[in-house]
């Protein structure tokens, strides 16, 4: 066993770089991209090739004519959507058949009348809603449900399975009132708790009058029973896994910054000041006559500002889209979203390019 699979992790892990790389290149999101290669294999290779060449490499891409930018950008949505609910989906399965193997060992705790068995596979629709939005969260808890059903028990428990992809569901609308830059924020966490609660005990409450509509279903005891034990363990798991992932992410984002150059005779760097879209702030981070490093740091703080001016580009595209009707509401909430969390992301690392 151990011959075949230590070279696979191995091979699974090598291939996953390669895949972060080439997205990377290619504007894609890497970071997902990658995880699911590693998770599916030679399957998630194939459909990574398959959706790759719809996306140049970044030194190929011409400026975005007018049209084609909100189409570019609503298909790379849709994709990013797609790949994240499959990873969502195989993590759910994947950790409750490895939890149903393990039940026996499993701490369980007495919470009121109800015992609270440890099981952090209800937090991933929950965790896939709160960061990708409604959607994935609805069809990571609702399919992987089924999936783990049908495997387990043979048959389909369809109202707790809608009700699993129902706490996905409600923890996505976070994402429609918080920014991303909120909900990794510690109030954040905290709002992602509180949401983990609710939608769980609204997803116990949905199962139960389903099956009572159609004259089928359990004692009220085994509804509340699943409500308290997702709550529980939604409220726990759901913003430890959101605060480990928006780690990772930013830790990837800093690797990404040019190491520390070494320091030679002062220089001005440029910073023409931009008119800025609605909502949006110019980046004040770097004054024009603060001294700098000569050399790497200087040209990448160049392209950083080339970059976020190509941004404010596309917010002022995007409003005269907007006045002319050119694109619906959510869409244009989704691209302004985009684009103002990159300005954010760009001026973080040219506050931390200063800093060094």
């Amino acid at each position: 066993m151990n011959e075949i699979g230590i070279p696979a992790i191995i091979a699974g892990v090598l291939l996953a770089v390669w895949v972060y790389q080439d997205a990377k290149k290619r504007r894609m999101d890497a970071f997902l991209w990658a995880f699911l290669v590693f998770l599916m294999g030679l399957i998630g290779l194939a459909i990574y090739l398959i959706v790759r060449r719809k996306h140049a490499p970044k030194e190929s891409i011409a400026p975005l004519p007018a049209k084609s930018m909100v189409q570019a950008t609503r298909t790379s949505f849709i994709l990013s959507q797609i790949a994240a609910t499959i990873v969502g989906i195989l993590l759910v399965v994947f950790l409750s058949l490895f939890l149903f193997i393990i039940y026996e060992f499993i701490p369980c705790l007495r919470f009121m009348d109800y015992s609270v068995c440890l099981w952090p596979a209800v937090a991933f629709p929950m965790f896939f809603g709160y960061v990708f939005g409604p959607v994935v969260g609805f069809t990571t808890g609702f399919l992987g449900g089924i999936i783990v059903d049908n495997i387990i028990a043979g048959e389909i428990w369809l109202s707790l399975d809608i009700g699993l992809g129902l706490e996905g569901f409600l923890m996505g609308l976070a994402t429609l009132i918080l920014p991303e830059r909120k909900r990794r924020e510690n109030t954040g966490l905290l709002w992602c708790s509180l949401l983990a609660v609710v939608s769980s005990f609204a997803s116990a409450s949905f199962a139960l009058l389903t099956d009572r509509l159609i004259g089928y279903g359990l004692p009220p005891d085994i509804y509340v029973s699943v409500g308290v034990d997702d709550a529980i363990n939604g409220a726990i798991f759901t913003p430890i896994i959101t605060f480990i992932y928006y780690r990772l992410k930013q830790a990837v984002a800093v690797a990404e910054v040019p190491g520390k150059p070494e320091r030679g005779a002062p220089v001005s760097v440029p910073i023409v000041p931009q008119p800025s879209p609605r909502g949006i702030k110019p980046i004040t981070s770097v004054s024009a006559s603060m001294p700098l490093p000569t050399g790497y740091l200087a040209s990448e703080l160049a392209r950083l500002n080339e970059e976020a001016k190509q941004y404010r580009e596309y917010l002022t595209r995007l409003e005269t889209f907007k006045a002319e009707g050119k694109v619906t509401e959510a869409v244009y909430e989704h691209l302004r979203r985009e684009y103002m969390s990159k300005l954010e992301e760009i001026e973080q690392k040219m506050k931390q390019l200063t800093a060094k």
